[in-house]
């Protein structure tokens, strides 16, 4: 597994439990990108944060997870800003990411 596969290195810089967590993590980490992306292509053109995906996702726990692949989606420009913010439910504001459609 490459720096490149793990979006959270520069956080953690290469502690050893977050490398294992990581490569432990691997073999779901497609599947939760998949879903994220699947439901915000089912809900295009609306913005979500990382915090309503998850909410409208059930997910309730693991938010460390979900939040890296959100990132990876973004690192990989399928989904991108709006420019748009909105408070997460802790009270913080997060930015809102839409999902990039590529026509053919």
């Amino acid at each position: 597994m490459s720096d490149a596969d793990d979006i959270t290195r520069n956080y953690h810089r290469g502690n050893v439990f977050s490398i294992r967590a990581n490569e432990n993590a691997a073999p779901g980490k497609q599947s939760k990108r998949t879903l994220i992306l699947d439901f915000m292509i089912k809900h295009y053109p609306q913005g979500f944060t990382c915090d309503e995906v998850m909410v409208r996702l059930g997910v309730t726990a693991y938010h460390q997870t979900w939040s890296a692949r959100y990132s990876e989606l973004c690192k990989d420009m399928l989904i991108v800003p709006t420019g748009e913010s909105r408070m997460t439910r802790s009270g913080s504001p997060a930015e809102v990411h839409r999902v990039v459609l590529f026509l053919t």
